[in-house]
């Protein structure tokens, strides 16, 4: 199991480099649509969800609009709005849309790996490979809090939406900010509790918490 893990491994870094060395926008949105496929149709027990995508969606775009409006040197559009002036480039255009391609490409091949791969395989082999333990133990507890992270932005979602919280536009926006602090604070404290829980079951640093 642990060699079929680091072929995986391998075989995920390389598509990942081999995914962003690729500059040809053809080429991109021909990959993006062949993973898109793959992603839909998965064969295994239960098809990828592409609900899960949203927020790396959301990442990806922000990305590549800060790209579009920043960079290059010939003017393709020009939005002049009231309150906002945006000058959109030709360049900044290409640039982007290939960064929002390079950057949902990479999602669905680390998700594609991460469901082929236990956390504990995956873990044995970011350690004998030779990846600092420190390092090691950062991924682990982020991997935890990501559904921990989950959990509280539901709660805080569901609490807010029984208030009538997202009836209308600007009720969204004051939600929305609340929920961030609720969820920051939550998140902190949770963190602050399990430092203590694991130092009080002896807990050094040097074993990896699975």
């Amino acid at each position: 199991m642990k060699l079929q893990t680091r072929m995986y491994f391998i075989l995920c870094f390389l598509l990942i480099l081999t995914v962003n060395l690729i500059s040809d926008l053809y080429i991109l949105i021909l990959s993006m649509a062949v993973m898109t496929a793959f992603l839909i149709f998965f064969t295994g027990k239960e098809r990828v969800s592409l609900k899960r995508f949203f927020y790396f969606f959301l990442l990806a775009a922000f990305i590549s609009f800060i790209q579009v409006i920043t960079i290059g040197d010939t003017p393709l559009y020009h939005v002049d709005a009231p309150f906002i002036k945006l000058q959109i480039y030709k360049e900044g255009l290409i640039q982007g849309t290939g960064t929002f391609m390079h950057i949902l490409l990479s999602v669905g091949i680390i998700n594609l790996f991460l469901r082929r791969v236990s956390r504990k395989d995956l873990l044995d082999t970011l350690k004998e490979i030779g990846l600092p333990h420190a390092l090691v133990e950062i991924i682990v507890f982020s991997v935890k809090y990501i559904y921990i992270f989950k959990e509280e932005i539901g709660s805080i979602r569901m609490a807010q939406r029984a208030r009538l919280g997202y009836s209308n536009t600007r009720r969204s926006i004051r939600s929305l900010s609340a929920a961030g602090g609720i969820i920051l604070l939550r998140v902190f404290d949770k963190s602050t509790q399990l430092a203590k829980a694991i130092r009080c079951r002896g807990y050094n640093g040097n074993d990896i918490i699975r």
